[in-house]
């Protein structure tokens, strides 16, 4: 993005060769790798479900600075 970089979420059964796992319940893991899992400290991933905008949405207080249309941020 203009900013550096960008949140992306897929679905995966098993993480990439360079990824760990985070496991949240029996049934749900998050895959990532050690320069996301670093920038990512004391973040908060949140659903948010409303009429002018629905999804998850990721309150990190490692972020800087992010772009106008707020897709992507720079650390």
């Amino acid at each position: 993005g203009c900013s550096g970089f960008k949140y992306e979420f897929d679905f995966y059964d098993e993480p990439a060769e360079e990824e760990r796992t985070f496991k949240l319940s029996d049934d749900l893991a998050i895959f990532m790798d050690d320069f996301t899992f670093t920038k990512s400290a004391g973040a908060v991933v949140d659903f948010t479900f409303g009429l002018h905008s629905s999804g998850l949405q990721i309150i990190n207080p490692n972020k800087k600075r992010s772009c106008s249309c707020g897709v992507s941020l720079s650390f």
